[in-house]
Protein backbone atom coordinates (compact mmCIF):
# COMPACT_ATOMS: atom_id res chain seq x y z
CA UNK A 1 0.00 0.00 0.00
CA UNK A 2 1.13 3.51 -0.71
CA UNK A 3 2.34 5.65 2.19
CA UNK A 4 4.09 9.00 2.26
CA UNK A 5 7.38 9.55 4.07
CA UNK A 6 8.25 13.11 5.03
CA UNK A 7 11.94 13.80 5.71
CA UNK A 8 13.25 16.71 7.76
CA UNK A 9 16.49 18.70 8.00
CA UNK A 10 19.67 16.84 6.95
CA UNK A 11 17.66 13.74 5.95
CA UNK A 12 15.84 15.76 3.29
CA UNK A 13 19.13 17.33 2.19
CA UNK A 14 20.85 13.95 1.77
CA UNK A 15 17.85 12.49 -0.07
CA UNK A 16 17.50 15.56 -2.28
CA UNK A 17 13.78 15.67 -1.53
CA UNK A 18 11.56 16.10 1.49
CA UNK A 19 8.76 13.70 0.58
CA UNK A 20 8.69 10.26 -0.99
CA UNK A 21 5.92 7.76 -1.65
CA UNK A 22 6.64 4.11 -0.92
CA UNK A 23 4.66 0.91 -0.93
CA UNK A 24 5.04 -1.06 2.30
CA UNK A 25 3.12 -3.09 4.84
CA UNK A 26 5.05 -1.93 7.90
CA UNK A 27 7.44 0.82 9.01
CA UNK A 28 10.57 -1.32 8.56
CA UNK A 29 9.69 -2.09 4.93
CA UNK A 30 8.86 1.56 4.26
CA UNK A 31 12.24 2.69 5.60
CA UNK A 32 14.03 -0.07 3.66
CA UNK A 33 12.36 1.12 0.46
CA UNK A 34 13.38 4.69 1.30
CA UNK A 35 16.98 3.55 1.74
CA UNK A 36 16.89 1.50 -1.47
CA UNK A 37 16.11 4.75 -3.29
CA UNK A 38 18.46 6.88 -1.14
CA UNK A 39 21.33 4.69 0.15
CA UNK A 40 23.08 7.67 1.77
CA UNK A 41 20.41 7.59 4.48
CA UNK A 42 21.17 4.04 5.62
CA UNK A 43 23.83 4.77 8.24
CA UNK A 44 21.79 7.70 9.58
CA UNK A 45 18.45 5.92 9.98
CA UNK A 46 19.51 2.43 11.05
CA UNK A 47 21.89 1.49 13.82
CA UNK A 48 23.08 -1.74 12.19
CA UNK A 49 23.56 -2.93 8.62
CA UNK A 50 20.81 -5.56 9.02
CA UNK A 51 18.28 -2.76 9.55
CA UNK A 52 16.93 -4.35 12.72
CA UNK A 53 17.17 -1.29 14.93
CA UNK A 54 16.68 2.42 14.38
CA UNK A 55 19.52 4.74 15.18
CA UNK A 56 19.01 6.12 18.68
CA UNK A 57 18.84 9.67 17.36
CA UNK A 58 16.09 9.05 14.77
CA UNK A 59 12.42 9.57 15.57
CA UNK A 60 9.71 8.11 13.34
CA UNK A 61 6.14 9.36 13.69
CA UNK A 62 3.17 7.58 12.09
CA UNK A 63 0.13 9.80 11.71
CA UNK A 64 1.14 11.87 14.74
CA UNK A 65 2.19 8.98 17.00
CA UNK A 66 5.76 7.92 17.77
CA UNK A 67 6.26 4.34 16.54
CA UNK A 68 8.09 3.59 19.81
CA UNK A 69 4.67 3.62 21.48
CA UNK A 70 3.03 1.58 18.74
CA UNK A 71 4.72 -1.58 17.49
CA UNK A 72 8.12 -0.11 16.61
CA UNK A 73 9.47 -1.04 13.18
CA UNK A 74 6.75 -3.68 12.89
CA UNK A 75 3.99 -1.05 13.09
CA UNK A 76 1.54 -1.88 10.33
CA UNK A 77 0.76 0.65 7.63
CA UNK A 78 -2.33 1.18 5.55
CA UNK A 79 -2.95 3.17 2.40
CA UNK A 80 -2.71 6.89 3.03
CA UNK A 81 -0.65 6.67 6.23
CA UNK A 82 2.05 9.29 6.69
CA UNK A 83 5.44 8.74 8.27
CA UNK A 84 7.60 11.62 9.44
CA UNK A 85 11.29 10.92 10.00
CA UNK A 86 13.22 13.35 12.22
CA UNK A 87 16.98 13.52 12.70
CA UNK A 88 18.53 14.45 16.05
CA UNK A 89 17.56 17.88 17.27
CA UNK A 90 19.80 20.00 19.40
CA UNK A 91 19.66 23.45 20.80
CA UNK A 92 20.13 25.48 23.84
Amino acid sequence: MSVKIKLFANLAEKAGQSEIDVSAENVRDALKELIDEHPRLDDIIFKDPDENELSESITVIKDGRNITYLNGLETELKKGDKLSVFPPVGGG
